[in-house]
């Protein structure tokens, strides 16, 4: 009984689908119509190579012939139905997409512009009905990965470079009045980009139009692993249940455990093999332990982003601020209180 409650709150943290939308195909030829959305010619991709096809949908990697560069199509569900509120809130996405690329050819520069996934067009296969989003494809692969790889091999101003890029795309997003919803280590990728830091650029990816319309059903593989990630406030069963969902301080939330994963090198301390056991620790007030290494400045801040009260977290402008601080990178070591000392954290 407590799992099938618990599994309806995970449902509630996704937008529900109403029989008076549009369905995605529907919408997506509107829009194209409209001309609000590019629409790429299948022709134009080659080497097509499988590389998912669980839960997201299919995802193929191709290369984009006149461009010459490699990118992600990603298979949008065909049938599934959006409400008028999701058509909005998906236009408003392309309008700002659409503004990134105007911007890219011109001189003024928005700060997170290049840290979150390029959605291109769509393109629609000759041989079957489907659409598929045209997206940038980072070479590198995703955060978790990242740093799994490169465990104990990573310097702190090299973590801090991450936070930081990461930092500058949730700015973005939300500047542009754009929740993310879903905000882990698995949804942060890399590319390798000379133009940046260490050679690499942090893109956020499935948020919004990404997200909702290859979306299929939540299921309990996709809760697995990702529970320490939701806000506290979303996992209480009588929030969820009068409405309450994800809000800007609920991205800033999973923002605070992301830095506190980079600071860990990917390893996590709070897993259960019974995932309701991790959630019930979360909703109580449990959080990850600091990693030894870390400033005190970082850790302080993680601290403020995952605050059991929302209302007590930082917003992005001014995460954004303090995570820029000469003191996050060069400021003075955390230690732990007496009692903490015996149970905390060491990189490895």
């Amino acid at each position: 009984m407590i799992k099938a409650i618990i599994f309806k709150v995970f449902e509630r943290l996704l937008p529900t689908r109403q029989n008076n939308g549009e369905t995605n195909n529907g919408w997506i030829s509107r829009m194209i119509k409209e001309r609000h959305i590019n629409l790429v010619d299948h022709k134009e991709f080659e080497n097509l190579e499988y590389i998912n096809c669980g839960n997201s949908g299919v995802i193929k990697k191709a290369i984009w012939k006149s461009k010459n560069k490699a990118i992600i199509l990603k298979q949008i569900a065909p049938n599934e139905v959006m409400t008028e509120s999701e058509n909005q809130e998906l236009l408003k996405e392309i309008k700002t997409f659409h503004a990134i690329r105007v911007r890219e050819q011109s001189t003024i520069k928005e700060t997170g512009y290049k840290n979150v996934i390029e959605c291109f067009g769509v393109s629609r296969l000759s041989e079957e009905e489907t659409y598929l989003l045209v997206l940038e494809h980072a070479d590198i692969g995703c955060l978790r990965d990242y740093l799994n790889k490169h465990r104990g091999n990573l310097k702190w101003e090299q973590k801090i470079n991450i936070a930081r890029q990461i930092t500058c795309g949730l700015y973005f997003l939300h500047k542009n009045k754009i929740l993310h919803r879903d905000l882990h280590t698995g949804n942060v990728v890399i590319k390798e980009d000379k133009n940046f830091e260490d050679g690499i650029r942090v893109i956020i990816i499935d948020f919004g139009l990404s997200k909702v319309v290859s979306r299929n059903s939540i299921s309990h593989q996709e809760i697995k692993g990702l529970v320490n990630f939701v806000d506290p406030y979303i996992l209480n069963v009588l929030n969820a249940q009068y409405g309450q969902v994800y809000s800007y301080p609920s991205d800033i939330y999973s923002l605070g455990v992301i830095f506190w994963e980079i600071s860990s090198n990917g390893k996590k301390e709070l897993k259960e093999v019974n995932q309701i056991a991790t959630m019930m620790r979360i909703m109580g007030g449990e959080r990850e332990k600091p990693v030894a290494g870390s400033t005190r400045s970082y850790v302080e801040l993680y601290k403020k982003c995952w605050d059991h009260n929302p209302k007590n977290r930082p917003d992005i402008y001014k995460v954004h601020e303090l995570i820029h601080k000469d003191e996050i990178i060069s400021g003075e070591s955390w230690e732990p209180q007496p009692e903490e000392r015996s149970s905390m954290n060491t990189t490895i």
